[in-house]
């Protein structure tokens, strides 16, 4: 054992609580009983590979650990054993350390925080990463439990990805920083409505607060309780008050932890595990961190769509972390959403059955259509690549915004093609069809991004390696040479799923640039071409489509406007909706700007007619004007008045958001304002939710402020100007100071993420540098939201200098460099990570020559945990 390792031990054995692993292995011993009983083994034989394998049962008195093994057998289970006819071949102790193995996940959660401490104050004393990442593999707290090397490794990967979080707040003074981040954040909601005050701040804006230190600024909740035992700005915080935030908050992590952990259908077990896999299937698709009532609606609405029963998608929900959050009634809320949900579901249902008829005969009179004409030109017909036709149809009705469920039950009832495959158990007419439809879907997303694609300029005569200097990539090649072709020949824009628009653009680009990289331009069209889309093209497509199709595209929704018939229907609308607006929260009505506006808003982008939503407003305010928070608010404007103000400014808000999503760029315009700028930008984030929130018009003033384009007070104007939230009602008229605020402090909190940051080399690293850079670059860019520079190039390459790759090897990766604009570039980044590199070996010399003259060694043997 080297002196690192030894310091290690010594380290976890001083900051770690044994009894928190005594309490999982109480948990787990009772499972892993149940199961090997279950496998045939006899009670005598698990009861002895418990004792031996449970290392928290050394050192204890004989009598207590015979009770405990005792207790952890179930009497009722015994008699499995008597009627299992099977014989194991594996030793019960074998049996137990396997079974362990499945529960690595539980050790996880319970080692993480501490190795990774470990790992901190390992580095702060001046340890290279690289020995840190070998030490941890074999004396981590996670090791000394679970053997298995492939899930070692994942664990150490996994903790070390943070120390760059962990070392920022380290070496600054950690409750001072939690401290202001909380003031900040709970001022901010303070600050957020013009109606608001300090006194109304309560238990669940306290839980927004608390959750975002978790989830984004990654305090430990040790720190944070420290901070609200001190700071809560509630009024009658005590102790009991903050251990039931904290409680409630920890339970709210470790339900995004469980969604983090199912990431493949072929771990749904239960209801629970359903709603981890749903949820984070759509986290990762809209790069949501933390879920909120509006993200969860449309996580039920998948669940609908998949065909789960209510019962289980309403059992599911008791795993969502926004039902958890404090200040939330978690029964309401869950059946508030529910409610929602299935009612939008059903109308959507509705609408679409009513118009199936119409979807059929447009559809037989697409495929009529199309047979007709290629039998008229002499050819067979469509018969002869059905699949591929049914694809031309099912793209055309998804162009003229038929429902999709009913595109998918035409094609699955009236295309042959969709019965020939019943013979196959594992395909169906329905699974048939919506392969069809999620290839034509897949088509118009690469045919959009050829018709917005802004030609660039290509200097002639110029090499395709001189090209990629320059930023120039096969990808943009390939898409200028359509765009060139379409702006001579405007109408091949309908047409661009035929064959010939990808061979003449290939044909030119490999005529132009004979020195192109085939591989790469294989890649790209794959990647971009609209016609590889398309089903039948060839024996690979299929399963190509299939595995792409795992992240859905949202389904797009429309239906006809209905109108409701009675007062007391819109009645009910709104006061749901105003349940949906907290989100199950209870408010008082010093709120009702913001909650009214809210309401009235989801009831316009219903199609609910405005007058409705009016009376329903005023019938609503007339039960409250006797209280203090609303006659303040409505003063002498009755309520008539009142909720026509308020609808006037929610269709204000719709119109605005209207606009955003509507937003065309100008085609090849180079020197947009200010305005075009931010629309563009905040339409990006809006295609990701469908939804708008302040976080966006600070991640947009964010964006604009690094790019450095414009003045300052430029973009506070085009955020007045056209932001959907800055005129919400109950938005005081200082919206777009507190968005910049909320923007700079963003930015300085990255510039210090980024003064603390340093790569981390990977136990399981790629074996070609080129990709280990990608790999590096790419946690870089996701940890550190700013422009890149060449300073974040030498940290990597620093790391590969680390992982032994050799300096040719880290030069050509460095091609891939967004920065590499010279020759001389990659090797100007690998001088200067090889100085740095070369500093640090020797620090870190020193720092052990200085420990080893300064420490008494004492070595005492102890136990590991």
């Amino acid at each position: 054992m080297n002196a690192l390792e030894q310091t290690y031990i010594n380290i976890k054995q001083k900051i770690f609580d044994s009894k928190k692993l005594i309490e999982l292995y109480d948990e787990l011993d009772s499972k892993i009983a149940d199961s090997m009983l279950n496998d045939g083994y006899s009670v005598d034989v698990i009861k002895q590979a418990i004792r031996t394998e449970n290392p928290t049962l050394k050192n204890r008195p004989l009598a207590e650990v015979n009770v405990y093994i005792d207790n952890h057998i179930k009497s009722d289970n015994t008699d499995l054993v008597k009627t299992n006819i099977q014989h194991p071949t594996k030793s019960a102790k074998e049996a137990y350390k396997e079974k362990k193995q499945i529960y690595y996940y539980r050790f996880d959660q319970l080692f993480a925080k501490y190795d990774l401490d470990i790992a901190c104050t390992l580095a702060e004393k001046g340890h290279p990463l690289k020995d840190i990442v070998s030490t941890m593999c074999h004396c981590s707290l996670f090791s000394t439990h679970i053997r298995d090397q492939k899930n070692i490794t994942k664990y150490v990967d996994k903790v070390l990805a943070n120390i760059n979080n962990a070392r920022f707040f380290r070496n600054g003074k950690v409750y001072d920083l939690a401290k202001k981040a909380y003031i900040k954040r709970a001022n901010d909601i303070i600050d957020k409505y013009s109606a608001y005050s300090k006194p109304n701040f309560n238990s669940f804006h306290e839980g927004v607060v608390v959750i975002s230190m978790m989830m984004n600024d990654h305090f430990f909740p040790e720190i944070i309780e420290q901070v609200l035992r001190r700071n809560s700005l509630f009024a009658k915080a005590d102790d009991m008050y903050v251990k039931n935030i904290m409680d409630r908050c920890r339970a709210v992590k470790k339900a995004y932890e469980d969604i983090d952990s199912v990431q493949s259908p072929k771990n749904v077990k239960n209801e629970h595990d359903a709603y981890c896999f749903f949820a984070g299937e759509y986290m990762r698709h809209t790069g949501t961190k933390i879920l909120n009532g509006r993200d969860e609606q449309r996580i039920i609405a998948r669940m609908f769509a998949e065909k789960l029963p209510e019962d289980t998608i309403k059992k599911a929900l008791e795993a969502s972390p926004v039902s958890m959050e404090p200040g939330r009634d978690k029964n309401k809320y869950i059946d508030t959403v529910i409610t929602l949900v299935k009612d939008k579901y059903a109308s959507q249902k509705q609408y679409a059955e009513k118009q199936l008829p119409l979807t059929k005969a447009s559809y037989i009179e697409k495929i009529t259509r199309l047979d007709k004409f290629l039998k008229t030109k002499g050819y067979i017909g469509i018969e002869k690549n059905r699949s591929y036709y049914d694809g031309i149809a099912a793209k055309s009705l998804l162009n003229e915004h038929q429902s999709i469920i009913n595109i998918i039950e035409v094609i699955a009832q009236n295309s042959p093609q969709a019965f020939k495959i019943n013979d196959n158990p594992n395909k169906t007419p329905e699974s048939y069809a919506k392969w069809i439809v999620n290839a034509a879907k897949k088509a118009i997303q690469k045919e959009k991004e050829i018709l917005n694609f802004e030609e660039i300029k290509i200097p002639e005569n110029t090499s395709y390696k001189q090209l990629k200097n320059m930023g120039i990539t096969a990808q943009l090649l390939y898409l200028q040479a359509i765009k060139e072709r379409l702006k001579v020949y405007p109408s091949l824009s309908n047409t661009l799923t035929s064959a010939f628009i990808d061979k003449d653009a290939l044909e030119k680009i490999i005529v132009q640039h004979p020195d192109v990289d085939k591989e790469a331009l294989y890649q790209v069209l794959c990647q971009n071409s609209p016609r590889n889309c398309m089903p039948g093209i060839s024996e690979a497509y299929p399963g190509h489509v299939m595995n792409k199709v795992n992240e859905r595209i949202e389904r797009l929704y429309h239906q006809k406007a209905t109108a409701e018939n009675t007062q007391k229907n819109i009645q009910k609308e709104y006061v749901k909706q105003c349940g949906l607006a907290t989100e199950g929260v209870n408010v008082d009505r010093s709120m009702m700007l913001a909650q009214d506006g809210r309401a009235a808003l989801r009831m316009l982008m219903n199609n609910i007619d405005p007058a409705d939503i009016k009376n329903a407003i005023a019938t609503a305010v007339k039960t409250v004007v006797t209280v203090a928070g609303a006659s303040a608010i409505i003063g002498n404007m009755g309520p008539l008045v009142y909720a026509n103000e308020i609808v006037k400014k929610a269709q204000a808000v719709q119109n605005k958001i209207n606009i955003i999503a509507d937003y065309v760029p100008t085609e090849n315009k180079t020197d947009k304002t200010v305005d075009e700028d931010y629309i563009e930008k905040l339409q990006v984030l809006y295609k990701q939710k469908h939804f708008m929130q302040s976080s966006m018009d600070a991640d947009v003033m964010k964006q604009m402020i690094l790019e450095n384009k414009y003045p300052v007070n430029d973009i506070e104007n085009a955020i007045r100007n056209n932001s959907p939230i800055a005129i919400e009602p109950g938005r005081d008229n200082q919206y777009e100071t507190y968005i910049l605020n909320k923007a700079k402090e963003n930015i300085e909190r990255e510039k210090q993420k980024l003064e603390y940051y340093k790569p981390v080399p990977r136990l399981e690293h790629s074996d070609s540098a080129l990709e280990e850079y990608k790999t590096q670059q790419e946690r870089l860019i996701n940890h550190i939201d700013l422009p890149y520079t060449d300073f974040m190039d030498i940290l990597i390459v620093e790391t590969l200098l680390a992982q032994q790759f050799a300096a040719k090897d880290i030069i050509s990766a460095l091609d891939d460099s967004p920065l590499n604009k010279s020759d001389k570039y990659a090797e100007n980044i690998l001088k200067q990570a090889e100085q740095r590199f070369t500093k640090e070996k020797e620090q870190s010399r020193d720092n052990v020559y200085v420990r080893t003259l300064t420490t008494i060694t004492t070595t005492t043997t102890k136990t590991e945990l």
